[in-house]
């Protein structure tokens, strides 16, 4: 009776074990950034966490190591150019204009983007996680 209570607290115990491994691998995943369905319906995303890769511009100092800036995320050929993210809370050592980044980041929501012609348009905020 003794070694099943034993083998029945083990069985347990890893299970729980278990449980706490996947939940803490699934609350650390990203999905890739799917820039046109966030423009379409941004809400549906608002608190999801995204991968990040892309050309940073506009980058302005918040303090030490940590920054906001606008990111192009869809590479054209040889260069980043299209798809503009405005990430916030950036934490780094000296981030500059046209570094290529990589992270995680939650939506937070959407930002006016004023581009160089003067047209503004709507763009994802996100607050970097990682």
């Amino acid at each position: 009776m003794k070694d099943k209570r034993r083998y029945l607290f083990l069985t347990l115990a890893v299970l729980i074990l278990v449980l706490f491994i996947v939940f803490s691998v699934i609350r650390d995943v990203a999905t890739d950034l799917e820039y046109e369905k966030m423009m379409e319906n941004s809400g549906k995303y608002i608190n999801r966490t995204f991968n990040i890769k892309g050309q940073t511009f506009e980058v302005m100092a918040e303090g030490s190591n940590n920054y906001s800036m606008y990111v192009f995320t869809r590479k054209k050929e040889l260069e980043y150019d299209d798809d503009v993210i405005y990430l916030t809370g950036y934490i780094a050592d000296n981030v500059k204009n046209g570094d290529v980044i990589a992270c995680k980041a939650v939506l937070t929501g959407m930002t006016t983007f004023t581009k160089e012609s003067g047209e503004q348009m709507q763009i994802p905020q996100l607050q970097y996680t990682k």
